[in-house]
């Protein structure tokens, strides 16, 4: 049999270990209680593109800075027919609990160009993708925005976001990935931006001739170099059907 003293001490630890117990109960009653509870996720769409928040109440002014809209711009809660749309203002609050997916769209449109074609943008930010999307452009061509006075075009990426608020409108123009060149009258497929005099007397195939050796004459080239002279070491931006001559300059 165990003895009285041997006892005592179960006992103590028993206590101990109930002691414990409530003590760790306490704690994650305690952090649970400063938790709070758990934020729902609200979703709404603006223009078509989805966006979400952990707010209830959203003002026009919020809506339009988290989808990238000038805050000039009108936005309306699109409401199902024979109903009319309803006007948010900056400082008007919508409830997005309500049943169903609220929808905001703008009726104010900004206009750019692709390949001097126009389109409208209900957006005042739109991206390369979205240009695409919009002027129907062919998913190997490639984007450039037209930048004027002789500086290089800017070439567009589709995520890249474009400002149509600036004065003026957009200008882009499209580029196929694959032009075709002639050189002396003969066509070649080629899939580069630029060429240099070197490729243009290679793909010639002309005779090796010593210095001065050949001069290549250009035309109906891009905006940057629409015509022009070449010799060694120089390079030239392609355009679709731009023509090439190799001439010997070679003095016997």
């Amino acid at each position: 049999m165990l003895s009285r003293f041997m006892v005592l001490i179960m006992k103590g630890f028993g206590r101990k270990i109930i002691a414990l117990k409530k003590i760790y109960i306490m704690n994650e009653n305690f952090l649970g209680a400063h938790d709070g509870p758990k934020q729902k996720v609200l979703h709404f769409k603006v223009q078509g593109l989805k966006y979400e928040t952990t707010e209830q109440f959203i003002t026009g002014a919020q809506i339009k800075k988290m989808a990238n809209i000038s805050q000039d711009v009108d936005i309306y809660l699109k409401i199902d027919g024979p109903y009319d749309d309803e006007l948010i203002a900056n400082d008007k609050q919508v409830d997005l609990a309500l049943p169903g997916i609220e929808e905001f769209i703008t009726k104010d449109s900004l206009k750019f160009y692709v390949n001097q074609v126009m389109y409208n943008s209900p957006s005042q930010y739109i991206i390369g993708a979205m240009i695409r999307q919009i002027a129907k452009v062919p998913i190997d061509d490639e984007l450039y925005l037209d930048v004027p006075k002789g500086w290089e075009d800017e070439k567009i990426s589709d995520e890249q976001k474009i400002d149509l608020a600036r004065p003026g409108y957009e200008k882009f123009f499209t580029v196929s990935k694959k032009v075709t060149i002639y050189i002396n009258g003969t066509s070649f497929e080629y899939m580069e931006k630029t060429i240099t005099y070197e490729q243009v007397v290679t793909m010639a195939k002309v005779p090796a001739l010593s210095n001065p050796g050949y001069i290549v004459k250009y035309n109906h080239g891009p905006k940057e170099n629409p015509k022009g002279l070449m010799d060694a070491g120089t390079v030239v931006y392609v355009k679709d059907k731009m023509d090439f001559n190799v001439r010997s300059t070679h003095q016997s």
